[in-house]
């Protein structure tokens, strides 16, 4: 299973939208490209970027606070690439984003 969250969807620290998944991350990196800044950090072994505004000051080496809402994520099944979950629906038997996080692809 794979998860599957758009850069500009992930938020950052205080701007954490409620009820949103969050971890705690280092940055790895912070790209400024003009009208945004690409923020890379390290989740279980995955390189993952976000988007923000270039006025967000954050540095490199920092353990800050990510996150994203229950309803921009999606899953997929890792070796066809097909959608298995429905944008902003939770059920019982969706995994954990602490177990997503840590799965590997099968």
């Amino acid at each position: 299973m794979t998860l599957g969250v758009r850069p500009e969807n992930i938020c950052i620290g205080d701007t954490l939208d409620e009820p949103c998944l969050v971890i705690d991350a280092r940055v790895d990196l912070v790209d400024p490209t003009g009208a945004n800044t690409l923020v890379i950090f390290d989740v279980a072994g995955k390189e993952v970027t976000t988007r923000t505004a270039p006025t967000v000051k954050i540095s490199a080496g920092k353990t800050l606070k990510f996150g994203f809402s229950q309803s921009s994520f999606h899953l997929f099944d890792t070796k066809s690439g097909a959608r298995l979950h429905q944008r902003g629906t939770i059920s019982a038997a969706s995994p954990s984003f602490a177990a997503m996080s840590s799965a590997q692809p099968i």
